[in-house]
């Protein structure tokens, strides 16, 4: 194939560039921009998203990427925040993967609240998740410049990660079962309780419960023990979550029948 060619055929776009390239100093194909590529296809189209003007099938290795506001952006822009579907309280969690410093924290969590207003806002803390922890500074700011922060989700572990969290005229609810109850937290917000509802509220082997559940995958046996107690449920999850093995529900019966 002739050096000024494409890998698709065609002439380069310039004579200097057939010139490079016939004396080695160019890459035969060349490096064209996603409009670029765009001009050379008008043909071809690209389904997935991206800037209008360049909707075209882009060349290998290339991918389209929808803009999107961020996160506090999208809360005050969106025309759907919730109200009118019947929801009664808005909750936000922490970005995951960049540890974002106190004040972009803050302005991350105020516009989320302000987007949703008259509802009640609650930050939702979770390091084992996110990465990292919401300072309680944070907290203090919001609840001085928000109107309507109400109180915090805090599924952290050990009760030391809690307590600092346990602020008063917030509600706190707790996620970890076994460390219940917690003193000055007003209740819990469970995923235990899906599944054993009674159990829950009696505090009855929470952390034994929970502790079962957790040796597989935790969406799927939930629910596959909602099943065994006949909900009618099936135990699929969305990918990349993961189904149960035969050998694992067998356990989980087993467990069942003993408990």
């Amino acid at each position: 194939m002739d050096a000024a060619r494409s890998a698709r055929g065609r002439p380069d776009a310039t004579p200097g560039r057939r010139r490079r390239a016939r004396r080695g100093r160019l890459s035969p194909v060349p490096r064209l921009s996603r409009r670029g590529w765009a001009r050379r296809n008008p043909g071809a189209r690209d389904d997935r998203g991206g800037d209008p003007a360049l909707r075209r099938r882009a060349p290998p290795g290339c991918r389209a990427l929808p803009r999107r506001a961020p996160a506090g952006d999208r809360a005050l822009r969106g025309p759907d925040d919730g109200r009118d579907r019947g929801a009664r309280r808005a909750r936000g969690g922490i970005p995951p993967y960049y540890a974002l410093d106190e004040d972009a924290l803050f302005a991350h969590f105020a516009a989320a609240a302000r987007g949703c207003a008259p509802l009640p806002f609650y930050v939702y803390e979770f390091k084992a998740r996110s990465g990292y922890a919401v300072p309680v500074d944070v907290i203090e700011r919001l609840r001085s410049e928000v109107s309507n922060l109400a109180g915090l989700k805090v599924s952290d572990r050990p009760l030391e990660a809690v307590e600092p969290y346990v602020l008063e005229g917030l509600d706190v609810f707790v996620g970890a079962e076994e460390l219940l109850p917690v003193r000055g937290a007003a209740g819990t917000v469970s995923g235990l309780a899906s599944v054993f509802p009674e159990r829950v509220v009696a505090l009855d082997g929470v952390g034994e419960l929970r502790a079962a559940l957790d040796r597989y995958p935790f969406q799927a046996a939930a629910k596959y023990v909602l099943g065994r107690r006949g909900v009618p449920v099936r135990e699929d999850v969305r990918a990349p979550l993961r189904r149960l093995s035969d050998n694992e529900k067998r356990e989980l019966d087993e467990w069942l029948e003993s408990s």
